[in-house]
């Protein structure tokens, strides 16, 4: 039993510390990762964050469109409550155009998850949470939970067990954008690596 209860304190310590090195590098809070309004500098803040937290749940905003302060509360919400990833918003009208280009971003909002340097996906509007901005905030965590961004915690989202909310392939929302967009915004869809700002100017 002593050796038990030295096994789980050890445990719980290492908890702590993780918890702690994790807020120390912005996870816990949902925030702007840049505020400023010079591209260079969030597009080094995108970087450096990538590098230094494994995994990311980053929301490309406009401040205009309202449908995004609807991600905002959601995030707002499981930023806390998974601090295994570091949740964060860019404002695509702050200077963030050169992320915008190269991460493919043509719809607000869109949500892109980041794991271990790479873009395991971008959630464009809600069509693949139901196509409605109804949607629970614990659907949004299951459906990050799917690319092990974050692990989720809690039951089936009701609108699962239900069978109102499927995560979509290729969906309405994506036939219409490729209809309107075409090859531009297929190839955005394609999983790619994060790689340094020089890299990524020195792709064809």
């Amino acid at each position: 039993m002593e050796a038990l209860r030295e096994r789980r304190l050890k445990q719980l310590q290492r908890a702590q510390k993780q918890r702690q090195e994790y807020r120390t590098i912005g996870h816990g809070e949902y925030k702007d990762l840049n505020p400023g309004q010079h591209g260079g500098d969030t597009t080094r803040a995108f970087f450096d964050a990538a590098k230094k937290s494994k995994r990311m749940v980053v929301h490309f905003y406009r401040p205009t469109t309202r449908y995004c302060d609807v991600v905002h509360a959601r995030l707002d919400k499981l930023a806390p409550k998974y601090l295994e990833a570091r949740f964060v918003k860019i404002n695509v009208e702050s200077g963030a155009d050169y992320l915008v280009e190269k991460l493919g971003i043509v719809v607000m909002p869109t949500i892109i998850l980041v794991k271990d340097g790479k873009v395991l996906h971008h959630i464009r509007g809600f069509d693949e949470l139901g196509g409605t901005d109804e949607f629970s905030t614990e659907l949004l965590a299951w459906f990050i939970s799917q690319y092990e961004v974050i692990n989720y915690v809690g039951d089936m989202p009701e609108e699962i067990m239900q069978g109102q909310r499927r995560p979509k392939g290729v969906n309405s929302l994506n036939m219409r954008m490729m209809e309107e967009y075409g090859e531009s915004y297929k190839s955005s869809t394609v999983r790619r690596g994060i790689h340094e700002p020089d890299d990524i100017d020195n792709e064809n």
